[in-house]
């Protein structure tokens, strides 16, 4: 009963993190959903050290942490690639040009599995559709999506890609495959 409630909403949960309480709250959240959810854990850099974030690491190892996004500056790959070294969990650095993806890249720094994510504030049905279509076309794009339009009072396209066993499934109608709800654009609209 627990892994069906938990795989309405999805079957991996992000959660930021903070290192005062960060193993608890993985240890509650594994006990409640069950040891198949697994949990990105995302301090934005608040573990601040290498030593610091394989401390927590080691403590985090028995439940299934997907990975640890920014646990720490990436100032100095080589500070991740030792992290790869000395922990099983993997990392996500949250990059933002090729330099950077070229840069961890070359220090090993950081795996090749990739997510996209879009602006918060934008989390409707046509970025997710737009989303939807886009991470099917990248193999490496397995990182769960930051995407939450089904969580909205209105997504702004009816409804039509709410998750299905954790997964948003790729619209295959005309355009990005769904249809904008003119009514609730009107409804919303400011200005």
């Amino acid at each position: 009963m627990r892994r069906s409630a938990a795989a309405a909403w999805g079957s991996t949960h992000k959660l930021k993190a903070r290192p005062w309480d960060i193993v608890r709250t993985v240890e509650l959240m594994s006990q409640a959903a069950g040891p198949d959810y697994a949990i990105i854990v995302d301090p934005n850099f608040y573990f601040e050290t290498l030593p610091d974030s394989l401390r927590l690491a080691r403590r985090m190892e028995a439940y299934n942490v997907f990975c640890f996004e920014d646990p720490f500056p990436f100032d100095d790959w080589e500070q991740y690639h030792l992290f790869r070294q000395k922990s099983p969990i993997p990392l996500a650095a949250h990059l933002h040009t090729p330099l950077q993806v070229l840069e961890a890249t070359r220090h090993h720094a950081a795996g090749r599995r990739v997510w996209l994510q879009e602006e918060k504030d934008l989390s409707l049905g046509v970025a997710a559709a737009y989303a939807a279509h886009v991470a099917c076309t990248i193999p490496n794009a397995v990182i769960p999506l930051d995407i939450l339009h089904f969580l909205r009072e209105n997504d702004l396209v009816h409804g039509a890609l709410p998750p299905e066993d954790g997964t948003i499934p790729v619209p295959d109608g005309p355009g990005l495959g769904v249809e904008l709800n003119a009514d609730a654009v009107a409804r919303y609209h400011v200005g």
